[in-house]
């Protein structure tokens, strides 16, 4: 097993960095949710999809990361540096999702 000792302090760095952008980044999805369903009386119901669909996919994640780590590591090691790939790819995997959905324009201007 490879531990963070022995990785060294670049391994702590990108964990960090990974975060604060995955963090950021739900927090815009979550403010952009709220302008969409602003003034429809489904504010609730927004932020609800939001979270169950983040905990319904991110169900998922771990075993797909651990399937993965099990299947490309060298024997006998667990290379968790493999996560990072993973994130890169889930990650651009959703931007090109994004990319197909439909334009929504701006609802207060819609209704003026």
């Amino acid at each position: 097993m490879i531990f963070t000792a022995e990785l060294g302090p670049l391994f702590l760095v990108l964990v960090g960095l990974l975060g604060i952008f995955r963090f950021a980044g739900a927090n815009l999805a979550q403010a952009a949710s709220l302008d969409v369903a602003e003034g429809r009386h489904i504010e609730g119901s927004m932020i609800g999809l939001l979270w169950g669909n983040n905990a319904f996919f991110g169900a998922f994640s771990p075993l797909l990361l651990g399937i993965i780590i099990a299947w490309f590591s060298p024997p006998g090691i667990d290379d968790y540096r493999l996560i990072f790939p993973y994130a890169a790819v889930v990650s651009l995997l959703a931007t090109v999702a994004a990319l197909f959905l439909p334009p929504i324009g701006n609802p207060r201007r819609a209704s003026a």
